[in-house]
């Protein structure tokens, strides 16, 4: 009796601490999808209808800047991150990625791209890089010209994103 004992407890230790793994394991995926979802979302926003090359730099900025110390340290806090009314949602035009405080809802009318978007960051996920942007931490389209532009060094204009490391440049 005392050894039946033994084997149903450790039938019962090794199915628990299996469910356990399986679900921290589950929730471990869960995770990983939504940063890449977060990152496709930013790619699609902020670059679709860009070279491949100029998907994958603005994907491989959003990771830079979630290993860097000065950002948080998940994509979708990176993506998401801005100055936030008292309501929670973001102040209009208050945001490191200008697609999530613009005011219009982020709706994906283009398939086709936010596929693209999605195998972007996967890759990107993966080790993907573009040398040339390597220690980007900021961009912005050409058609802006931001106050820190001249502050930054310029790294790259990929398509129509110019890139900059948070490198200072002296004047």
């Amino acid at each position: 009796m005392l050894s039946y004992m033994k084997i149903l407890i450790s039938f019962i230790l090794v199915t628990y601490s299996s469910s356990a793994f399986a679900l921290a394991e589950l929730e471990y995926r869960s995770y990983l999808d939504k940063q890449l979802l977060c990152m496709a979302e930013a790619i699609y926003f902020e670059s679709r209808g860009e070279p491949f090359t100029g998907q994958v730099a603005v994907a491989q900025v959003i990771l830079q800047r979630v290993e860097s110390k000065v950002f948080p340290d998940d994509v979708c806090a990176v993506v998401h991150q801005g100055r936030l009314h008292k309501s929670g949602s973001p102040v209009k035009h208050k945001c490191e990625f200008s697609y999530w405080c613009d005011g219009k809802p982020e709706e994906v009318e283009d398939e086709g791209a936010y596929k693209e978007a999605i195998s972007v960051a996967s890759l990107v996920s993966e080790g993907v890089r573009i040398l040339s942007v390597k220690s980007a931490l900021h961009y912005h389209a050409i058609y802006v010209r931001p106050y820190w532009a001249d502050s930054y060094k310029r790294l790259a204009q990929i398509g129509r994103h110019v890139f900059y490391s948070r490198e200072r440049v002296s004047k």
